[in-house]
């Protein structure tokens, strides 16, 4: 048998009481990839834990990248890795963060833009049904 070489430890993994084993791997960054392009280390991440904890995801492995955003007008990507023969064998969900929204949303505890996005994004991979509100 062989020994592994590290553990696959993702900022946070998202679950769902009601489908276990069903994950959103979800990696923090504190750079400003609204600003540049994200690194290529931090897609290698990513991509592992997608590939790491996405056995059981309805449609292929996706993980979660979450960065902080300079301004509440920040845009998502989506970046997949193909297999040879075209299929889509993993994706990230890049997703900017506006800091002072989300802090606002979470002093007044009512959820917001930001926070209604998130659970959305986060929902809408677990699942194949409609997020709740």
């Amino acid at each position: 048998m062989a020994k592994p070489y590290a553990s696959v430890i993702p900022d946070l993994l998202v679950g769902r009481l009601d489908n276990p084993g069903s994950f959103l791997p979800v990696d923090a960054k504190y750079k400003l990839y609204d600003e540049r392009n994200i690194a290529t280390s931090d897609i290698y991440q990513t991509f592992l834990y997608a590939f790491a904890y996405g056995e059981e995801h309805p449609v292929q492995p996706t993980a979660l990248v979450l960065y902080p955003a300079s301004s509440s007008a920040g845009t998502a990507h989506r970046l997949h890795v193909q297999r040879k023969g075209g299929a889509i064998g993993a994706e990230l969900l890049i997703t900017p963060i506006h800091i002072p929204t989300v802090l606002t949303e979470a002093r007044t505890r009512k959820p917001g833009t930001m926070a209604k996005t998130l659970m959305s994004l986060v929902h809408s991979q677990l699942t194949s049904g409609p997020a709740p509100t």
